[in-house]
């Protein structure tokens, strides 16, 4: 799994991915219901999540994030790290 872990704002549709490499994204953007769904399904794999939900999609928006210590405290309001 190329995905360490995923931070979820999802009042705002976004979220910040950790992949292994060590390289952080954000998206903005995503689906409300994917981001909780993704919270209710402790079985389900980062890495097809974020294919599915937040790669190639024309209304999603992303950009690279650097020097991020506590990815958590990007945001402001309902959030919640996940890792598997």
């Amino acid at each position: 799994n190329a995905v360490d872990h995923i931070t979820t704002n999802t009042l705002n549709g976004r979220c910040t991915v950790k992949f292994t490499n060590g390289d952080y994204y954000q998206y903005s953007g995503v689906s409300q219901l994917a981001l909780l769904n993704l919270k209710a399904q402790p079985n389900m794999s980062l890495g097809s999540w974020v294919n599915h939900n937040c790669v190639g999609l024309p209304f999603i928006k992303y950009w690279p994030v650097y020097e991020v210590s506590q990815p958590w405290l990007i945001f402001q309001g309902l959030s919640f790290m996940i890792t598997r």
